[in-house]
């Protein structure tokens, strides 16, 4: 059982990420894991999350306190965000 498992919850099965984080607990995984996070497209959106770095290799979308997932009008808008409010200047970014 991972250090994840507790705070995780499924979204919608048609999503392409099929796990979330809450916002919260994704800040409070940030101030400890420092890899790991990405950037990716959704529709014409962007969206940020958090991939595990070992087996099984998965990825979890960072959702707000509603239980959507966040998204950013820009690359730029994401990248600030991780800055500001988690403390992350080195991110991956998915072009697809």
């Amino acid at each position: 059982m991972s250090l994840l498992d507790g705070w995780l919850s499924a979204l919608e099965p048609y999503h392409h990420d099929l796990m979330q984080i809450e916002l919260t607990v994704a800040k409070d995984i940030a101030r400890n894991w420092r890899l790991g996070w990405y950037i990716a497209p959704r529709g014409k959106h962007w969206t940020i999350g958090k991939m595990t770095i070992g087996e099984p290799y998965r990825r979890f979308t960072v959702a707000d306190d509603n239980g959507k997932p966040l998204n950013f009008q820009s690359v730029e808008t994401a990248l600030e965000f991780f800055r500001k409010e988690f403390g992350l200047f080195g991110v991956a970014m998915f072009q697809s």
